[in-house]
């Protein structure tokens, strides 16, 4: 039988009788699953309109159709007929019964509603599916395709599914991504000539981790904080190799399932400040020990009242190394870096390094767009390019294009493509720097003061890279870390954006920290108080889930088992980093950078505020002159300062960068 005549007459009728709102041709499906993203916005409307009449001046109806039915997804993880048929019946599209096709034929319209293989106990199929089959048949009928006798015996013939169908790995995500990879490498040559034979990168036991990782860690998390989906993307630094892709913590859920998370642009919280502080150090004009002052500060971002961030923990720190200031995420030394190196400065580094959305217009913070070293962007970065800007700095300052290909073969066994293993790469970071951020980052003692030790952010017996994030108001969280063979960048959130809060809503320790008694939820009128405004109505509160409590169990989980039978290889130091101290307590400096000099920190006042013979040593701002600090002394490299004092009720909404 002809399946995608079949699939036609089925989608056909679908348009003609309502039995969709907003139902789109062919030709608009075409260009919404090959070019658009899965969001419904009018936009997107006019978009999918747009490109459907650019592809029906270029190709062919039955052109059309071959393309739609090689992109489609029929569910349970089949992308186009052949895989299908495949996966359902163990055939050959070719060699399908009318029963057999006209049951496919009805699948695309929503593959995760109609499902076959979700059935009932006692039944053999899906009853909406079975339904679903009526309908194309009928269509047949109509278009005098087949008799209503050949309609009714299709339909009464019992279905025999191949079982595996049920037991394929929902690699799903990580298939549309390499889908759409092909696509903008290739165009449509690697389906018009057929018998191309595509070896992915993806490693099937870190696959397997990685889904199980995820799946467990939202589960647990599921109630109690609200969150409902998850992503990770793990690649090799050393040459782009995408290893796993988890786009949805369940592919079948129809809520969450469909949309790809670990490729859509999503805010990244503090961890984008790793790029911040490579890029500082990188500059030479801050070392890992240069002492940055966490107090208050008000920097003219061209609003009447400035920008003044708050740390996560609503206090100041007093002087910390910048190691210190990192490994604790603090925001307030993390925007004085930003504000004295330069926020072009950063970016340009970010966007060479992988995070390319950065180099959209609307995306890119502005010279004066402080909160984006917090994570505070117009749309945001996607995972897979997070991945991709941390494995530049785990190959030491390399960047390789990440990809999911290893090798393609046409039908004669002549290798079009091939990944290089010699491929070199190209250098963005200096590879002294990439070591020094490697060295902040991996050593637990920087983390201590915010995270407290040996959490999920370690693994035993092996040195490690990470680093965590959330959102403003919670409304997600990541953890990100290296080693110099596997990158690992996990996601938890909401597609909806609904904030991840805690179940229980008491929030003792905010109430005790802003010394306040408050009726339970925060309403918006509790937190005008405080001179915040929530996102919305389900994020009125003022505590929930973090990078630490939310994403890093999932990392950790991810990491422990993909690295449990890798060499425990380490970074050796470049010849041109200079070492202070034993162990843990070594310290790392470039050429002409040994020791924190004063005036090569982060003060207060001014934007460029890295240079004019400031003093940061004190917790105290002297009236004087808004560039020194008194009432303190340097800190030592090896104890640093951790004053803490408390600070006043935060007078802007809770920084998009929290630990």
């Amino acid at each position: 039988w002809d399946l995608p005549r079949i699939v036609k007459a089925g989608w056909d009728d679908v348009r003609h009788t309502g039995a969709t709102q907003g139902a789109s041709t062919i030709t608009e499906q075409l260009a919404k699953i090959s070019f658009l993203s899965p969001e419904r916005s009018l936009d997107r409307k006019v978009k999918e309109l747009i490109l459907g009449i650019e592809i029906e001046n270029n190709f062919s109806k039955n052109q059309i159709l071959e393309m739609y039915l090689n992109r489609v997804s029929f569910g349970n993880h089949a992308i186009g007929v052949e895989s299908a048929a495949q996966t359902y019946f163990e055939k050959k599209s070719r060699d399908l019964d009318l029963a057999e096709s006209s049951m496919l034929a009805g699948l695309p319209n929503s593959p995760v509603y109609l499902n076959p293989l979700d059935h009932p106990p006692g039944q053999t199929v899906n009853p909406n599916a079975k339904a679903r089959q009526l309908v194309v048949l009928q269509a047949m009928v109509n278009n005098g395709d087949i008799t209503r006798q050949q309609a009714d015996f299709a339909y009464s013939q019992p279905l025999v599914f191949h079982p595996a169908g049920e037991s394929e790995p929902p690699v799903t995500n990580f298939i549309v991504y390499l889908r759409a990879y092909l696509d903008q490498h290739f165009g449509d040559a690697y389906i018009k000539p057929g018998g191309w034979t595509i070896t992915a990168t993806l490693d099937p036991k870190k696959q397997a981790i990685a889904e199980k990782s995820v799946h467990d860690g939202i589960q647990k998390i599921y109630d109690r904080y609200n969150a409902h989906d998850g992503a990770l993307v793990s690649m090799d630094p050393r040459n782009g190799a995408v290893l796993a892709m988890v786009g949805a913590w369940d592919p079948n859920n129809a809520g969450v399932g469909q949309l790809n998370m670990a490729t859509r642009p999503l805010q990244p919280g503090s961890t984008i400040k790793v790029f911040t502080y490579t890029t500082a150090i990188a500059t030479r004009r801050f070392t890992m020990t240069t002492p940055i002052v966490d107090g208050p500060i008000r920097l003219d971002d061209g609003s009447n009242s400035g920008y003044s961030p708050h740390n996560y923990d609503h206090s100041y720190h007093g002087v910390c190394p910048l190691m210190r200031c990192l490994g604790n995420s603090y925001n307030i030394p993390a925007v004085k870096t930003e504000a004295a190196v330069g926020i072009p400065t950063i970016t340009d580094l970010e966007i060479a390094a992988g995070l390319t959305s950065l180099k959209d217009p609307k995306n890119r913070p502005k010279p004066n767009q402080f909160a984006a070293t917090l994570g505070g962007l117009t749309y945001g970065v996607s995972p897979l390019e997070m991945a991709d800007g941390i494995s530049t700095i785990a190959d030491m300052g390399v960047h390789h294009d990440p990809t999911p290909v290893v090798r393609i073969t046409d039908a004669s066994g002549k290798v079009l493509y091939a990944l290089d293993a010699k491929d070199q790469g190209h250098r963005v970071i200096p590879a002294n720097a990439a070591f020094i951020i490697t060295e902040i980052t991996s050593n637990d003692a920087n983390r201590y003061a915010a995270f407290g030790p040996h959490g999920d952010l370690t693994l035993p017996d092996r040195r490690v890279s990470a680093k965590t994030g959330t959102t403003e108001f919670f409304s997600a969280n990541w953890t990100l870390g290296w080693t110099p063979t596997l990158v690992n960048v996990v996601w938890v959130g909401n597609p909806s954006g609904s904030c991840l809060k805690p179940s229980d809503r008491n929030n003792p320790s905010v109430r005790a920290r802003l010394g306040d008694s408050l009726d339970d939820p925060l309403s918006p009128a509790d937190l005008s108080h405080y001179g915040l405004t929530p996102k919305d109505d389900h994020c009125g509160h003022l505590e929930g889930s973090t990078g630490i409590t939310g994403a890093a169990p999932i990392w950790h989980a991810y990491m422990s088992q993909a690295l449990a039978d890798a060499p425990k290889d380490w970074y050796p130091r470049p010849n041109d980093v200079t070492a202070t101290g034993p162990g843990d307590d070594a310290v790392f400096y470039l050429p002409g950078t040994t020791g924190p000099p004063p005036g090569t920190g982060a003060g207060s006042g001014n934007p460029d505020i890295a240079g004019g013979g400031c003093y940061y040593y004190g917790p105290t701002q002297d009236p004087s002159n808004p560039c020194r600090y008194v009432g303190g002394t340097a800190p030592s490299t090896s104890s640093p300062a951790q004053q803490s004092s408390p600070a006043p009720a935060p007078t802007a909404n809770p920084p998009p960068g929290t630990p």
